[in-house]
């Protein structure tokens, strides 16, 4: 069945879990699902996974910063097409993410991955930065 017909019938319902892994003290992963709901309009849901780098001491403070700026900035603008808001989203959270390493003096080297996936009016679009992956199943 399509996609867009199963979710025409289906709410979406998602499920996330992060893991420290084995050679991390703190985990440094920051996941969000968010829900647009306009007056009337179809819902649009956006998925981010951001995977904050071990080797910065602030990944976390990184990954967290990229998931709460895509969410603000995608749903920020919502005239512009998808791919246009998906675009900026990344690169809003890029410079974000920069200005933390570089204006805070107790917060260096801040980095992160960035995973966003937008389910708008039956298509997906995925924007990606990183060495983590996406997957599609199916």
């Amino acid at each position: 069945m399509p996609l867009k017909k199963w979710l025409d019938r289906n709410e979406v319902r998602v499920a996330a879990r992060s893991d420290v892994g084995i050679s991390r003290s703190e985990n440094e992963d920051a996941f969000g699902h968010f829900t647009n709901r306009a007056d009337g309009a179809a819902p649009e849901y956006l998925f981010v996974v951001a995977d904050g780098m071990g080797g910065h001491e602030n990944g976390k403070e990184a990954s967290q910063t990229a998931v709460r700026v895509v969410r603000d900035t995608f749903f920020g603008t919502p005239s512009e097409s998808v791919e246009e808001r998906l675009r900026r989203s990344l690169q809003e959270a890029n410079q974000r993410v920069f200005a933390l390493s570089d204006d805070e003096a107790d917060v260096r080297r801040a980095g992160t991955t960035c995973t966003a996936l937008a389910f708008v009016a039956g298509e997906l679009y995925l924007a990606h930065v990183g060495d983590s992956r996406a997957y599609r199943i199916g």
